[in-house]
């Protein structure tokens, strides 16, 4: 049975293989694809971290491993609610209307 070791690095390494997929796509204009490289790359870095988690300190190995790893949801979410606003803005504003309506 591999270690969790070697499970983390495989994951951190298919990262990198994303990363280079995405590479190629940054010029084509596809919305999203630099948010995700991103996130893969922070992702890849919270791998690292719970691949080393044995060697370094708790507070580093975990905590801060975890927090990088929120953080990578965070561009492709961004970008997942700028592309569903975009596609359907006025009910984006409609409901904002209604709600600050009843609000008030």
């Amino acid at each position: 049975m591999p270690s969790a070791l070697t499970v983390f690095l495989i994951a951190a390494l298919l990262c990198v293989t994303m990363l280079l997929v995405l590479r190629s796509f940054l010029r084509s204009g596809i919305a999203g694809v630099r948010e995700w490289s991103i996130a893969n790359l922070l992702a890849c870095g919270a791998f690292i971290l719970y691949a080393f988690g044995r060697e370094l300190p708790p507070l580093i190995a975990y905590e801060v491993a975890n927090g990088v790893y929120a953080a990578a949801g965070v561009p492709v979410f961004s970008v997942s609610i700028g592309v569903a606003l975009l596609r359907d803005a006025e009910a984006f504003h409609d409901l904002m209307r209604r709600t600050d309506a009843a609000l008030y």
